[in-house]
């Protein structure tokens, strides 16, 4: 769910990059997002920023609003936003190497 999470609310192109950094989480051995987004994240996230605790809030209630969704609900999901980007260039609000900044406390 977190890699449409970065797509919807972040902006980011389902093939530009975050799905390879969600890829490099689950390699981390990180059980769930909210463990990769706490403290036990922060030895691991790009120059160790913390996630600001509004972001970590948009998170669960994206989660929880969408808990529901299987599998293949999701990667419809991501199938049908990937098929609108390419036809509908331009550039994506979040990269990976810009979605930290966002992401860390003020």
């Amino acid at each position: 769910m977190f890699l449409p999470f970065l797509v919807k609310h972040e902006g980011a192109a389902v093939d530009g990059g975050v799905g390879e950094h969600v890829e490099w989480i689950l390699q981390k051995q990180f059980k769930t997002v909210e463990e990769w987004l706490g403290p036990e994240g922060n030895k691991f996230r790009w120059r160790s920023h913390p996630v600001s605790a509004e972001f970590i809030e948009i998170w669960r209630a994206f989660a929880a609003e969408h808990a529901s969704l299987t599998i293949a609900d999701i990667n419809a999901e991501l199938v049908r936003i990937d098929t609108y980007q390419k036809a509908n260039p331009h550039p994506p609000r979040a990269t990976v190497a810009g979605l930290f900044d966002r992401l860390r406390s003020a």
